[in-house]
């Protein structure tokens, strides 16, 4: 029997195909250069590394796992079985061949029971080398198209899945329905992966079943593709917009199965909304501001014994909103257009920050803080302009002197708290049905002002809420939740 010592190879070939790192256990050294040279030269892709002990192939496939492993069956210490079992717990899919002198059928039968990929009997000769070099590329090519059809399954689903679309193929003859993770996801389905014909239509609204069935009727009937869109009541009560191309799979000139692709239009809808109510909000505010201005000018223009300075001032006041609105709008669409971005915010300095830059604006103004030290939110960047609105609004909109706000920050268990707190009239129901109502947005339904459609879209893409509660004796306490960062 051979040293202990750990014996490795160093002769590294060379290949310009993807080369196969072949790690090589025998007890037996004088094997090894048989071994090496008899595979090498019958590839010119295999490199392989040698060591004499179970213990120390463990190592080397722990630090940097080969291709394929190749081990006697016969050493001390660790034989090939028990080095194949443990190899096993952390690489089930590793090729092992089991290579031994001592071959008979048990021997066989317990490397394939245990999970060898193949079991080969010691020889010499070229013909040998030959077969054991074929049938280790063989096992590391399926192995390589095994990870590679994963991978791209893998990004199949997280493509589909990010992108809220998924797949189905209903099979014409058994009626099984074959559903990708996209779908499970938008119809929030267990892992199983088929369903039935039934089943599958079954996932949509009552009102729509009949619709979809003849939709996979007309596919077979026709060859035809079909673009249908469905109103879907998600199993947590939401109501979700599917919009699905129904499109036959044939082969030799007949219709085999229907496949589907179905995409989650929801949120597209929901910002084709927003964007035309904040489209007439904005329209509506320039109308009725231009219609003031234009007033003011013709009565500087007609009125001689009228203060021009005061008219003066109205067209500067009406002209400043017209730009505040033109400057909310561009945000609220570069909000809708772009992705989401979160960072860790420091509450204490922001709302520091937004006291100084509002009482710089409102000197008449009280503001007070209330924040304890070290409080963070995950938020949209844009969290201290949708703070900052809510604090200039509850200043503007009161004619009680002199204004008071108050902010409170404050932390629980389970969340983070930031309230607004003034002594002004009592926000219009329509301005807090922007805030607060989960309602349909319409074009004919929706609040004056772009400011707090500008803080509802921050806070919401800041995965925060809002609510509302009237202060005591006069007065609002908007509150903002965010969940709590631990």
């Amino acid at each position: 029997m051979s040293s202990p010592a750990r014996e490795v190879s160093s002769d590294v070939k060379r290949s310009a195909g993807p080369s196969i790192d072949v790690l090589y256990i025998d007890d037996e050294p004088d094997f090894f250069n048989l071994f090496k040279n008899g595979v090498e030269g019958c590839s010119d892709v295999i490199n392989v590394e040698t060591t004499t002990r179970g213990s120390s192939g463990l190592e080397i496939i722990t630090e940097r796992p080969p291709d394929c492993v190749v081990a006697d069956y016969d050493m001390p210490g660790m034989d090939g079985l028990e080095l194949l079992a443990t190899v096993r717990e952390d690489h089930p899919n590793l090729p092992f061949i089991l290579y031994t002198g001592q071959g008979n059928e048990t021997v066989a039968s317990q490397a394939m029971t245990a999970g060898a990929t193949d079991y080969l009997s010691k020889d010499t000769g070229p013909e040998h080398y030959a077969h054991l070099s074929s049938l280790i590329r063989t096992a590391v090519e399926k192995r390589r198209e095994e990870q590679l059809a994963t991978r791209k399954q893998e990004l199949i689903r997280r493509t589909e899945v990010a992108s809220d679309a998924g797949g189905f193929e209903l099979d014409v003859e058994d009626e099984i329905t074959l559903v990708t993770d996209g779908v499970r996801q938008i119809f929030n389905l267990s892992e199983e992966t088929n369903i039935t014909r039934d089943q599958l239509i079954n996932l949509f609204d009552a009102d729509d079943q009949d619709e979809v069935q003849h939709a996979i009727e007309r596919v077979l009937a026709t060859d035809e593709d079909i673009y249908k869109t469905f109103s879907n009541h998600h199993s947590d009560g939401e109501e979700r917009l599917l919009q699905i191309t129904f499109r036959p799979k044939s082969s030799e000139d007949t219709t085999t199965a229907v496949q589907g692709i179905i995409r989650d239009i929801t949120q597209e809808r929901e910002q084709k909304q927003q964007i035309e109510v904040f489209d007439r909000v904005l329209r509506h505010n320039i109308r009725n501001n231009l219609n003031l201005i234009r007033g003011a000018a013709e009565m500087i223009e007609s009125e001689s014994t009228q203060d021009i300075a005061d008219y003066s001032k109205q067209i500067i006041e009406e002209s400043d909103r017209l730009l505040d609105a033109a400057t909310k709008q561009r945000d609220i669409m570069n909000i809708l257009r772009e992705e989401p971005e979160y960072e860790s915010l420091h509450i204490e300095p922001v709302l520091q920050q937004i006291t100084s830059d509002v009482a710089g604006k409102y000197p008449q103004a009280e503001l007070t803080v209330e924040c304890p030290g070290e409080l963070s939110v995950r938020a949209s960047s844009r969290l201290q302009q949708a703070l900052e609105e809510l604090v200039t609004n509850a200043i503007v909109h009161n004619d009680i002197q002199p204004p008071e706000v108050e902010i409170v920050a404050a932390k629980d268990e389970n969340a983070i708290t930031i309230d607004i707190i003034d002594n002004g009239p009592q926000i219009p129901e329509m301005e807090r049905d922007v805030l607060v109502e989960p309602q349909e947005r319409t074009p004919l339904y929706h609040g004056s002002g772009l400011g707090l459609w500008l803080v509802k879209l921050i806070v919401s893409r800041s995965n925060g809420q809002i609510a509302f509660a009237q202060n005591s004796p006069t007065g609002n306490v908007i509150s903002i939740e965010f969940p709590s960062i631990n």
